[in-house]
């Protein structure tokens, strides 16, 4: 059996400044919170800062040509905004303008689009230490930026996001210490999320009256919720947990309000801001796409005595890779086609996917043989040509990630890459997955 894929899907990859560029301090660039504290909690960093990165920073026109004999159609990458702004809300940084000009221009020359995200994962640290996220003046300091990338790149960047995964590093970085600031205050992490959200919604507003024609969106981490049961109780705590998960962001950023199925809870309803209602429907500007990040699925059972009446498990019959993510192909396509009937059928991207393998040593990459990536593109590929025959508005497919990383907390202990990456010399050398997604590419199907 094989799978075709129409003319205009996008095949592409997607990675992050903050885990690719290094150059931490280059052209005036200021401290994010990797930067920042990879060197003040090694604990939580595994002895790694983003220094050491493959430095796209200084190498991009050559990965960019690697990038262009692959075929990539679509590269996600994002800004850092601290290369735009370094230390506050008021002093633009000219030489992080320059920079990433060049930097789409060379993609641009090379015919691949891009879309770019505005904040991925590296808040630059003068945010955190002015209030950070929960403060309302963070709304503020990002349109002003998001205002500022438009006006210097919107004519030729072909899609943009405001937030990858925010339920990561804007809710989690509050609830559970996720990644900067580090905190553990149920209810700052609902009043940044907010923040997010009408920041989000600015953004996309302010996008859309400047009529540069493309798309904006957002990116969230999204994996559908099992249960082990048919038990209708641990059904409807499947589907809590899973609004839990993705659905507190895509639901609002989709309708206009958060979900039913957790604002009556005490564990939220006694956290909301004021007035949360009303703001998200005065401020709602639906966004043009959904940004999937689809790693694993989750699991989950009805418990009374939990916050929000469910409670997690995990699935032992399914492998794990490196990184801990549960592997399971059939999990996209039920993500997707539940996005489809839940929302309409938006388009959608599957902005994030992929497998990491265990560097055992910084100095030594793994293996440029990499079949276990292999199979796993070739049946999450699959997943996607299924769901565009369920009649998906399936867009395109971005696999994480183009070359081996940084990975925040995990360090350089995981490679994703589909370039195998020498972090000492900086030498780039091709795995055989990077030959099979040329394939791939080229024929515009998978066997």
């Amino acid at each position: 059996m094989k799978f075709d894929f129409p003319l205009d899907f996008l095949w592409g990859s997607a990675c992050s400044s903050g885990q690719l560029e290094g150059s931490s301090y280059a052209d005036g660039k200021g401290p994010n919170v990797w930067d920042h504290y990879s060197k003040t909690r090694p604990d939580l960093f595994k002895d790694a800062s983003p220094d050491n990165c493959a430095d796209f920073y200084t190498h991009y026109k050559d990965d960019i040509k690697l990038m262009k004999e692959m075929g990539m159609k679509i590269f996600r990458f994002s800004i850092a905004w601290a290369r735009i702004f370094p230390e506050g809300p008021d002093k633009l940084n000219q030489k992080g303008i320059d920079y990433y000009n060049d930097l789409i221009n060379t993609f641009t020359e090379n015919g691949i689009k891009l879309m770019l995200d505005l904040f991925h994962c590296d808040l630059p640290m003068w945010v955190i230490d002015k209030g950070g996220i929960k403060s309302r003046e963070f709304i503020g300091w990002f349109t002003k930026y998001a205002k500022v990338c438009f006006d210097n790149f919107g004519d030729r960047v072909y899609m943009w996001s405001t937030v990858n995964e925010p339920s990561l590093n804007v809710f989690a970085a509050y609830s559970i210490a996720f990644t900067g600031p580090y905190e553990k205050d149920f209810k700052a992490a609902v009043q940044a999320s907010h923040n997010m959200l009408i920041a989000h919604f600015r953004t996309v507003k302010m996008y859309h009256s400047m009529n540069f024609g493309g798309k904006i969106g957002a990116v969230n981490y999204i994996g559908p919720y099992y249960t082990n049961s048919l038990d209708p109780a641990d059904e409807a705590a499947a589907m809590r947990g899973m609004d839990d998960h993705s659905g507190w962001w895509v639901e609002p950023m989709m309708t206009g309000k958060y979900p039913e199925s957790l604002v009556h809870y005490p564990k939220y309803a006694e956290n909301m801001p004021e007035n949360y209602a009303a703001e998200l429907e005065y401020e709602f500007e639906k966004m043009d796409y959904i940004g999937i990040n689809y790693y694993n699925p989750f699991f989950a059972v009805n418990d009374d005595k939990a916050d929000l009446g469910f409670a997690g498990y995990a699935d032992s019959t399914l492998p794990v890779d490196e990184y801990g993510f549960v592997q399971f192909a059939p999990g996209l396509y039920d993500t997707v086609m539940f996005l489809k009937e839940k929302y309409g059928n938006p388009e959608m991207y599957i902005t994030e996917n992929g497998v990491s393998m265990k560097r055992e040593k910084f100095e030594e990459p793994t293996s440029t043989k990499d079949p276990y990536r292999i199979k796993h593109m070739r049946e999450h590929m699959r997943a996607c040509a299924r769901c565009i025959q369920s009649g998906a508005n399936l867009k395109g497919y971005m696999n994480w990630t183009i070359m081996d990383t940084y990975e925040g907390a995990a360090g350089y202990t995981c490679d994703f890459g589909l370039i195998q990456v020498d972090f000492v010399t900086k030498k780039r050398t091709p795995r055989d997955s990077y030959y099979f997604y040329s394939e791939v590419i080229k024929r515009n199907k998978i066997y």
